[in-house]
């Protein structure tokens, strides 16, 4: 779901490989900006994306050091407080201590398919997704990679790290397009708990619901037909993370492939393919590469009601 936005809707550091881009600056008035990650102003996730820049690069010393990959300076920010209330994680803060919670934290890119963290790692930062899709996979014991969901702008990611030392990461989370998020790192969250101890309820509140949204979906694979558990998937994702068009239809503007869906739905491919031919023939579903949009969300409603029980 993205903050701001009328319809509804996981460390840091700099990132290898890349060109040095601009900082991010927070415009008055306005919510969080930042520098485009493609050219261009726009207006995406939690943010205004605008064309302010920070200070201009030195120029290069010498042609050697040209094709020499350089890390871009650190994206930097003040967040507006506002935006933390949206977060429910954050309910019942002062606008006060968020302001000071956003301080905390700092702001940096990850590029497509970027990791944020990895599984089996120390969980010692706090992640809140500014813009962006994030996608979290888990391996099995087997070597399997399952799709366990995806995160939209507005969702954190590393819960696990606020329970304290010792804790890891049970899953991996990387970028599926290109993603800002603000990162509170061990120091932030000592610092963030001193302040606001009940904030580790909050946290144990947030897994709670996930561990209950991971029971659900087990039920739903023990007992429900596939069509139902595809629908219900694609009705979830679309709540989450979908884009609502002047048509009545929702689309879910990051890359999702039929393998996604198989696994989140504990099916093979082969199933999800023959499902949405169907639903793509019927007017239920378009489908593009590693897109699909929902034409007619009350269908996939009706064929979810329809196997529940």
């Amino acid at each position: 779901m993205a903050l701001g936005l009328a319809h509804r809707s996981a460390g840091a550091g700099c990132l290898r490989g890349s060109v040095a881009r601009p900082v991010v600056h927070l415009l008055p008035g306005a919510a969080l900006a930042c520098a485009p990650l493609d050219g261009g102003a726009r207006s995406c996730g939690l943010y205004r994306l605008s064309k302010t820049r920070g200070p201009r690069r030195p120029p290069r010393q010498d042609t050697a050091m040209r094709h020499t990959p350089t890390p871009p300076p650190p994206a930097t920010a003040r967040l507006d407080p506002a935006m933390l209330q949206e977060v429910p994680f954050f309910g019942g803060l002062a606008r006060e201590d968020l302001a000071g919670l956003a301080l905390l934290g700092h702001t940096h890119r990850l590029r497509q398919d970027q990791i944020l963290f990895a599984q089996d790692t120390e969980a010692d930062s706090l992640h809140l997704l500014l813009q962006g899709q994030l996608k979290v996979v888990q391996a099995t014991t087997g070597g399997q990679q399952v799709v366990l969901h995806f995160f939209g702008p507005g969702q954190l990611a590393g819960v696990f790290a606020l329970l304290g030392p010792g804790q890891h990461y049970p899953a991996t989370v990387s970028a599926v397009l290109d993603s800002v998020v603000l990162t509170w790192g061990p120091a932030a969250l000592r610092e963030m708990l001193r302040r606001h101890p009940e904030l580790a309820l909050n946290a144990m509140r947030a897994l709670g619901q996930r561990t209950q949204e991971a029971h659900l979906r087990l039920r739903e694979a023990a007992a429900d037909r596939v069509e139902r558990r595809l629908a219900l998937t694609l009705l979830r994702l679309g709540r989450q993370s979908g884009t609502a068009d002047e048509a009545g239809g929702i689309s879910l503007d990051f890359p999702l492939t039929r393998q996604d869906l198989a696994e989140m739905t504990g099916t093979t491919l082969h199933t999800v393919s023959r499902i949405l031919s169907g639903w793509e023939q019927a007017g239920i579903l378009a489908g593009g590469r590693k897109r699909v949009a929902l034409r007619d969300p009350q269908a996939l409603q009706r064929i979810a009601g329809a196997g529940a029980g």
